[in-house]
């Protein structure tokens, strides 16, 4: 791959699965994650690392799928986004936002609700670095009933949901899968693993990011 050509980094991951925390290495490791990044609050102390014109985007297409829009987060599903009003127009905005990150060696996006539309995602890029994380499925359930409330039935549909997704991409593209786990346990080689597949090496920094005593829920 022609070294001038950036690379275009997209993390992938159920909500409380750790994607910010993920977010918040490949900042320290170099890579640049956007601008306007939601800043931290009690669920996420150390921020959430995610482009607010992704996320708005992102917003719109769930509150634009046809016939029923997307109110809940997790009621999102794969394939949905053929039935997104305007989709062409999605693509462009899609597209200039690629074009425009793409003076920068090294940069990447990071959005929970994603995943869903990532058939209509990936064809935009053209040197793309997948990375998937996953967390135990209880952990995830008993995060998101504390922060939202959600019925557990829907957590439980959404989660399987995504996890479907991940492994169609996971059979379609070269990608690097995580779990939340042994990030928090072994900071140090999964940081090492981080780095090599995306080609830049491992800090302090970004190794001390991972701080145990956070609460996470």
């Amino acid at each position: 791959m022609d070294e001038k050509i950036s690379k275009q980094i997209i993390v992938m991951g159920f909500y409380r699965s750790g994607t910010s925390m993920l977010g918040g290495i490949l900042h320290n490791l170099g890579v640049d994650m956007g601008c306007g990044e939601n800043p931290s609050d009690k669920w996420n102390e150390k921020g959430y690392f995610e482009d607010y014109i992704i996320s708005r985007i992102n917003n719109d297409m769930m509150f634009n799928i046809q016939p029923e829009p997307r109110i809940n987060y997790l009621t999102n599903r794969p394939t949905e986004w053929k039935r997104l009003k305007n989709v062409d127009e999605y693509k462009k905005e899609i597209s200039e936002y690629i074009n425009k990150k793409n003076n920068i060696k090294i940069w990447g996006i990071k959005d929970p609700r994603l995943p869903p539309f990532y058939e209509l995602y990936f064809p935009l890029f053209n040197n793309l670095y997948l990375i998937i994380i996953r967390r135990n499925e209880e952990s995830v359930i008993k995060s998101l009933q504390t922060k939202s409330h959600n019925r557990r039935k829907l957590i439980e549909d959404s989660f399987g949901s995504y996890e479907k997704i991940y492994k169609e991409i996971e059979q379609k593209y070269n990608c690097l899968s995580l779990q939340y786990e042994d990030i928090v346990q072994f900071p140090e080689r999964e940081v090492a693993r981080i780095g090599r597949f995306i080609g830049l090496p491992k800090n302090e920094r970004a190794i001390n990011f991972i701080n145990k005593s956070l609460k996470h829920y």
